[in-house]
C-alpha cells in the first residue's frame, strides 16, 4: 500500500538531495577539544519571552524565543519560534539559521535537532503554549546563568576542559571501510561517468569519517 512505502533515501525534510551535514561535525574534525569542551558543557537558561507581533493585528502572529549558553561563560544561543495564527505558519531558527518551516492547522508541533557540541535541542507543543528542552532536561529546570557564582563557574569551566582533553586524546581514529563503501568506491572509480570519479569516490568515504587514504589502500588490496 502506498501508506506503507517508505521514503526515498535522497529525500530530506521533504526537499530533494542528500541529508545536511550537521555543523557540529566540522568542528569535531577541525577542533576536537573545542567540540568535546562544548559537548562537556552543560546548557543554563537566560531568558524566555512570549509575545504578540503581528503587524496589523498584534494577535495574529506570536513569537516565543529561549535564550541560553552551554556553559556558565559560553557565548548567548537563541531559539526563535514564529506562529502565524491565520496561516498557520510555524518558522523556527537557531541563532539565525533556519530550522523549520511549515504550514499546518494542527496545533501540534514537535521538532528535534542537534547543535553545537551535539547537544539535543526539542521543542514540543504543552497545551496552548511550547516547550523547550536541551538534552532532554525541560528550559525552565535549566540552571539559570545569572545566579552561577564566578567560582562555581570556574570550576565547571575546569572541568569541561579537563573532560575534552581526556575525549579528545581517547578518540579512536576513523575506522577502515566496510565492504558496503568500498563496493560504492569501487563503482565510482570504474563507472564511466564523469560524475564518478575517483576524487568524488574518496569525498564519499570522507563524509562518513573514513581517511581517504586509508580508504584507496583499502579499495587497492581488494582490487589487487
Amino acid at each position: 500500500m502506498q501508506y506503507l512505502q517508505r521514503s526515498r533515501p535522497h529525500e530530506y525534510a521533504g526537499v530533494r538531495g542528500p541529508r545536511p551535514r550537521p555543523p557540529w561535525r566540522e568542528l569535531q574534525r577541525r577542533d576536537p577539544i573545542q567540540f568535546f569542551r562544548l559537548q562537556a558543557s552543560r546548557a543554563f537558561a537566560i531568558s524566555h519571552s512570549a509575545r504578540d507581533v503581528g503587524r496589523t493585528v498584534r494577535s495574529s502572529k506570536r513569537k516565543f524565543d529561549w535564550r541560553f549558553s552551554l556553559g556558565p561563560r559560553g557565548s548567548e544561543k537563541v531559539v526563535e519560534l514564529y506562529i502565524s495564527v491565520v496561516s498557520g505558519k510555524r518558522l523556527l531558527m537557531y541563532d539565525g539559521v533556519e530550522i523549520l518551516n511549515i504550514t499546518s492547522s494542527k496545533d501540534k508541533l514537535h521538532h528535534e535537532w542537534r547543535i553545537d557540541g551535539a547537544h539535543t535541542c526539542k521543542l514540543a507543543a504543552v497545551y496552548d503554549s511550547f516547550e523547550l528542552s536541551i538534552d532532554t532536561v525541560p528550559f525552565h529546570q535549566l540552571p539559570q546563568r545569572q545566579t552561577c557564582t564566578a567560582a562555581e563557574a570556574d570550576r565547571l569551566d575546569a572541568r569541561s576542559s579537563e573532560t575534552a582533553q581526556r575525549m579528545a586524546a581517547a578518540a579512536t581514529t576513523p575506522p577502515p571501510p566496510t565492504e558496503e563503501d568500498l563496493e560504492q568506491l569501487a563503482k565510482c572509480v570504474m563507472y564511466a561517468d564523469a560524475r564518478c570519479t575517483r576524487e568524488n569516490a574518496l569525498k564519499f568515504l570522507a563524509k562518513r569519517n573514513f581517511d581517504p587514504e586509508q580508504a584507496a589502500q583499502a579499495y587497492t588490496a581488494m582490487r589487487d
